[in-house]
């Protein structure tokens, strides 16, 4: 369907801080970099104002959170846990001073509900020493395994991707669902 005269373009997820009739309310908007911090949220109902207290569960989990420095040199997916109230926690610390950005992912449970990803920035204090991001490169080795990515992503559109991995020469084989998936 065509959008309308005057109607954006859906944005990709995690842009935004409110979508989809959803707010991310982030109550800790500052952390210490390097100190052990508790990060605090919650996703309100745009139409009632309230705490979303019913969530389903996607790969295991009823919210993932990914927090990621902007320079992207950290990243963290944690699984924060939800109060009676709606109000969710986890632990965190990032070792770097910087900007971060935090998205939540999740389902509400209503019906005919579709996932939903906002974002927010988290602000990270101390002393800054930004970094110049690598080259990209289609091969890298961590641990001792090489993983190489085959395909490419097209903006506004679906993209396939493949992920090799290999040790000592040889394809990996026993991978394990990560995340239910």
């Amino acid at each position: 369907a065509k959008k309308g005269a005057g109607e954006a373009p859906e944005l990709p997820g995690g842009l935004q801080i409110s979508q989809g009739g959803y707010t991310l309310d982030l109550s800790t908007p500052r952390v210490e970099a390097g100190e052990p911090a508790e990060l605090r949220f919650a996703v309100v109902d745009e139409d009632t104002s309230r705490k979303v207290t019913a969530f389903r569960r996607e790969h295991d989990k009823e919210l993932h959170l990914i927090v990621a420095s902007t320079d992207l040199t950290t990243y963290r997916h944690l699984h924060p846990e939800r109060a009676a109230d709606g109000t969710w926690s986890t632990p965190v610390e990032l070792p770097e001073a910087g900007g971060y950005r935090v998205f939540a992912d999740f389902t509400p449970d209503v019906k005919n509900a579709e996932g939903v990803t906002l974002g927010a920035d988290l602000a990270v204090s101390g002393d800054a020493s930004p970094e110049a991001l690598p080259e990209a490169e289609r091969t890298v080795t961590v641990d001792g395994y090489e993983v190489t990515l085959d395909g490419a992503l097209r903006p506004g559109a679906g993209s396939e991707l493949k992920l090799e991995v290999e040790k000592d020469g040889k394809p990996v084989t026993d991978l394990q669902p990560y995340l239910g998936a």
